[in-house]
């Protein structure tokens, strides 16, 4: 078999995965599922509300093989994200979502957020975040978190 329709044969069930991704995203349209995926990630970082990290509410988020990459370059697994960060607030901002599987899907957006770390380090500013997640046993989790700081324009 020629390496061409190899290529052809596997795009082919690249477009029925993807058919098949869309078909099952609950009966409901791309957008309602987009909207789904915007309110979940919200749901993710209400953990960081309030005066403390609550890690109760976050850790059931998480994928047992989650890695994450953070703002400086950190990579973090599952055991290593009990973190002393809280915001007063944030905001998801230009959210796009992509289906990678009928069982995974990237989400891509900046967060704007404001508070801190270890009780005095300022965390308020912007930062661009790409998540992956994925359905399993009909929960969704995130696999892979990475964050890239966006400096303040002086």
């Amino acid at each position: 078999m020629s390496l061409g329709r190899i290529i052809s044969i596997v795009s082919f069930a690249q477009a029925i995965l993807l058919a098949t991704a869309y078909s099952q995203i609950n009966k409901g349209t791309v957008q309602d599922f987009q909207q789904t995926a915007i309110a979940r990630e919200n749901q993710l970082w209400q953990s960081f509300s309030g005066s403390h990290f609550n890690v109760a509410t976050f850790e059931p988020w998480l994928a047992n093989d989650f890695l994450s990459i953070d703002g400086s370059g950190k990579i973090i697994s599952k055991e290593d994200t009990h973190t002393p960060c809280f915001f007063s607030s944030h905001q998801i901002l230009e959210p796009q979502v992509r289906l990678l599987s009928p069982t995974s899907y990237a989400f891509v957006y900046k967060v704007s957020v404001t508070g801190s770390c270890n009780n005095h380090t300022s965390q308020t500013g912007t930062t661009l975040v790409s998540d992956i997640w994925k359905e399993s046993k009909g929960k969704w989790m995130v696999q892979l978190h990475t964050e890239t700081i966006i400096p303040v324009k002086k």
